[in-house]
């Protein structure tokens, strides 16, 4: 890929949001591949986002804090808690507390 084409990409990225929305935008980040949480991680937090990176579905679960995330980001296939298992205890968990 040419420098023209990654400045191309850098910029339509950059150009949905201004840095000012973005330091405020938080992520919560699930996926049991280190290295791919690392790097998502690194990536999104490179362009301004606040990520609570984990590798264990359970313990992402129990540390999670409603309200404040404006994206959940979960690998689909993990070994304990697969990401739609983890989206339904997440969902449980609020409309318990609800009541």
């Amino acid at each position: 890929m040419g420098q023209q084409q990654q400045q191309t990409i850098r910029r339509k990225m950059n150009g949905g949001l201004n840095n000012d929305s973005r330091s405020s935008r938080r992520i919560l980040l699930v996926d049991d591949d280190v290295d791919i949480s690392t790097s998502l991680k690194i990536g999104l937090e490179d362009n301004g986002f606040i990520v609570d990176a984990f590798n264990d579905p359970l313990l992402a679960l129990s540390n999670f804090k409603p309200g404040i995330y404006d994206l959940l980001l979960f690998d689909i296939r993990m070994p304990q808690l697969g990401s739609f298992d983890l989206y339904d205890k997440r969902k449980k968990e609020k409309n318990n507390n609800r009541s």
